[in-house]
């Protein structure tokens, strides 16, 4: 067979996947019609370990809750997914109290992170609770970034505050010449 100008489809991998794993005694059980064909998600999931997002939530649900923690070691220690998921699940419930945030952001220098994935995730829940602080973090965010993949969402965000409705463009239009 000669694949040098063809894709390979499902045809030829369902014919090759039992000779290359012949000696495993459950390749002939699998149900090719049901994996390639059948409508939802495939029949098998796998275990995911999900030991650090359950770390993450715990710490979210903490803050959630009113349990605040005495200092910033369990964030600190976190990865930049972790924080990713941790900010990510703050986004997910109604809106949190400004003076969480503000504790927050003094535990944890979210305001200040060098990680701009991170910082747009504070930003957004900033805007859901109508913390004043994040809308100017979220402009100089969006000025100094650039990228839609942040600006797109802060902008969206903040479309139901209106009292901070034509703020957004003014910015915009000032930053359109410095590019």
């Amino acid at each position: 067979m000669n694949t040098s100008s063809t894709s390979l489809s499902h045809c030829p991998v369902q014919e090759l996947l039992p000779l290359l794993l012949l000696p495993h005694p459950n390749i002939s059980s699998i149900d090719w019609a049901t994996w390639l064909y059948a409508p939802g998600m495939p029949p098998y999931k796998p275990n995911f370990d999900s030991t650090l997002a359950v770390k993450s939530r715990d710490l979210a649900d903490k803050w959630v809750a009113g349990d605040v923690p005495e200092d910033n070691k369990e964030f600190e220690e976190f990865s930049a997914e972790q924080k990713l998921e941790f900010l990510g699940i703050l986004l997910e419930p109604e809106k949190l109290e400004h003076e969480k945030l503000e504790m927050m952001d003094k535990m944890y220098s979210l305001s200040t992170s060098p990680n701009t994935e991170v910082l747009f995730g504070f930003i957004r829940i900033g805007i859901k609770a109508r913390w004043e602080r994040s809308v100017e973090l979220g402009l100089d965010l969006a000025t100094r970034q650039g990228r839609m993949k942040f600006c797109r969402p802060l902008f969206k965000d903040r479309l139901g505050w209106e009292e901070r409705e034509g703020q957004g463009e003014e910015v915009l239009r000032g930053a359109r010449g410095r590019r």
